[in-house]
């Protein structure tokens, strides 16, 4: 099979010459027909990923709206606000945390932004209790950079995701810090706990992976 650069097509001879406008016709090569191929397959993907995800939408939009109809028309506290967050937080966990291939540093944080959004509702929706603030929250941060540790241990990117990784533990420390500087968290004990430990796991990060982060720093910011 041979293909005609002018007229755009695909001649099966064994002439050196286009039938139609005289050009002088190339070998096709068979990776063209494989990439063709490839092509199309990742184009049906991405139309069954896009239709699943519009069932999906119409799904999630049947559950709000329903929520909200009976939140309104018994009366009582406005659960349909937590629902309505939980099913954006399934939409954040599915497309930005396992379908995308963002950073693992955008993934974690999309989810303790989600996680403590729907927290935060919640706690304004059925309780006036700080509990997010004094016992969730820094529960949540320790047991975020245990997860971040174990995965360091275990995967063998680790060189690549020890940098972000070190961020979100600063991130979680300084959130802490501004809990007990604003006076926010009453109970003060598990946030100061989340401090010490934030700060011994960063110093181990420094300490072992010292040359890791500062060689992806310096590729990030162009130093």
């Amino acid at each position: 099979m041979k293909h005609c650069d002018i007229c755009g097509v695909d001649v099966d001879t064994e002439k050196e010459i286009c039938p139609l406008c005289y050009n002088r016709l190339e070998e096709k090569s068979p990776k063209v027909t494989a990439e063709f191929f490839q092509t199309k397959k990742t184009e049906k993907k991405k139309s069954a990923k896009k239709f699943v995800a519009k069932i999906f939408f119409i799904i999630s939009l049947f559950v709000v709206c329903t929520c909200v109809y009976i939140n309104v028309k018994t009366q009582t506290v406005a659960w349909s606000l937590v629902v309505g967050l939980s099913v954006l937080y399934v939409w954040v966990l599915v497309a930005h945390t396992i379908m995308s291939r963002d950073t693992p540093f955008k993934k974690v944080l999309y989810q303790i932004v989600s996680i403590v959004a729907l927290l935060l509702a919640t706690n304004k929706v059925f309780s006036s209790n700080e509990w997010l603030t004094n016992y969730t929250f820094p529960s949540l941060a320790i047991l975020v950079t245990i997860i971040l540790t174990f995965y360091i241990f275990c995967s063998k990117k680790r060189k690549t995701v020890l940098y972000s990784f070190f961020l979100i533990i600063i991130l979680l420390l300084v959130v802490s810090a501004l809990l007990l500087g604003l006076k926010v968290d009453d109970f003060k004990f598990l946030n100061q706990i989340n401090i010490i430990f934030q700060s011994i796991v960063a110093v181990s990060y420094l300490i072992f992976g010292w040359r890791d982060i500062k060689n992806e720093a310096i590729r990030k910011f162009h130093l």
